[in-house]
């Protein structure tokens, strides 16, 4: 059974609460916590696309939290899960997370983190069996408010 959770992965109160709903929820229905096999990030935020010179503190904080930290405490929280059953982690991410343009400096930052975070959770775990695999996604036309476009 996949059941996706959509959580704001900018707030780390909610993603708590996310967890705990979880974990109530698996526990109601008698499948208790060791049953969650595995998790599929695909956080991604872009965040501002403008000059390095008029980059402000914040726009590298929403967007660390958004496409690094999020993902990374929510990983965490479930590892000890995952990692009984063997499962899988995987994170859908970006190909700026390896390649950087201008413009998309906090949004190329926040997936190399991530990148990184992958390659050494893929290492550690890979003797616990448990699968991590990291996908790059390219430019692709989103779908959504108009205020998105290419990405």
């Amino acid at each position: 059974n996949i059941t996706p959770i959509m959580v704001n992965m900018s707030d780390i109160y909610t993603l708590a609460m996310a967890y705990q709903q979880i974990s109530l929820s698996m526990a109601k229905t008698g499948k208790g916590l060791g049953r969650l096999v595995g998790i599929v990030n695909t956080a991604s935020f872009r965040g501002a696309v403008i000059p390095c010179e008029l980059m402000r503190p914040e726009h590298y904080e929403r967007t660390l939290h958004e496409n690094f930290i999020g993902p990374t405490f929510l990983i965490m929280k479930w590892l000890p899960s995952i990692k009984a059953l063997r499962g899988r982690i995987i994170n859908v991410g970006s190909v700026f997370g390896t390649v950087a343009l201008p413009l998309l400096q906090p949004h190329s930052a926040s997936h190399a983190a991530m990148e990184s975070y992958m390659d050494s959770l893929r290492m550690e775990m890979s003797i616990k069996q448990v699968m991590v695999s990291q996908i790059r996604v390219g430019w692709f036309k989103e779908q959504g408010p108009p205020d998105k476009g290419m990405y």
